[in-house]
Parts: C-alpha cells; structure tokens; sequence
C-alpha cells in the first residue's frame, strides 16, 4: 500500500506540473526544501529535538520521484531523466544552503551557518 500511495502522490504531482516543466520542477523542489529546513530549524531554535521524521519522508519523497517520475518512457531515456531529475534536487539544495549562508552573514558579525 505504501508504494501504491506514493506513485498516486507522484502522480498528482504530475498533473499539477511538477515534472512537466523545469520551472514548475525546480519550484516544488526549491519551497519542499525550504519548508523542511524551516521545520527543523524553528524546532531546534525552541529547543526540541531534530524532526528526522521530517527530514527521512522528504528524502524518501526525493528518491521516490527520482525512481518513479518517468516511468512510461524507454530504458534510455528514462535513465538520462532521473539523471537530469536528480541535478536538479542536488542544485536546489545547495543553493538553498548557499542562500541560508548568505541570510546568516548578513545577520550576524560572526558567520554561523544554521546547517
């Protein structure tokens, strides 16, 4: 039932885009990493604990649509796919971490990354 689920989410992910277009692509994948890093960072900042929960379902969200996004296209070109699929994860988390550097260097005299 878990794979089930995810393929359906993976799916309407679809129909609304994400995967259509590389800007709708890199627009889900830049506001879902902003998101979890807010998430775990507003919990540690009250001092509760890291949420792996949260950070473990983003990942396995990544690498499922990573395996599954292309699923109805030939060997080849489903494999060049996930390749381009996962540039595009790897690219929005480091800028997303550069951007976090830049906002805590602006901030703060003593650079401190919240990474």
């Amino acid at each position: 039932p878990g794979v089930e689920r995810t393929l359906q989410f993976i799916q309407l992910l679809q129909q609304n885009g994400v995967g259509k277009t590389e800007a709708e692509t890199e627009r889900f994948f830049r506001l879902s990493t902003e998101l979890v890093v807010e998430t775990v960072l507003k919990n540690t900042a009250q001092g509760k604990s890291v949420r792996h929960d949260v950070v473990d379902a983003y990942a396995s969200l990544l690498s499922s649509m990573v395996r599954h996004m292309h699923a109805g296209i030939p060997e080849g070109e489903r494999v060049a796919q996930q390749i381009s699929l996962l540039n595009k994860v790897l690219g929005v988390t480091v800028r997303c971490m550069m951007s976090d550097f830049e906002r805590a260097k602006r901030n703060s005299s003593s650079v401190q990354c919240r990474w």
